[in-house]
């Protein structure tokens, strides 16, 4: 996370319906704040928010949104 000191994203469009995806950026999240507390924890999906299980771990939520595409 040094290398990437202006940006706290942990993750770009990842599998977050998977089943262990909760577990997962629990950890994930909780081992970025440790390193910073100071700022907040994003990441980009493009699932539905009622089938995303990481998006309760993180601070901010980015949508990515391609019409056309995942239909």
């Amino acid at each position: 996370l040094a290398l990437f000191r202006p940006h706290r994203s942990v993750a770009n469009e990842p599998d977050s319906e998977a089943s262990a995806a909760a577990t997962y950026f629990k950890h994930l999240v909780a081992q970025t704040k440790a390193l910073d507390p100071s700022r907040p924890v994003s990441f980009a999906s493009f699932k539905s928010a009622e089938k995303d299980l990481a998006a309760a771990h993180v601070d901010v939520i980015m949508i990515n949104k391609y019409h056309g595409w995942y239909v």
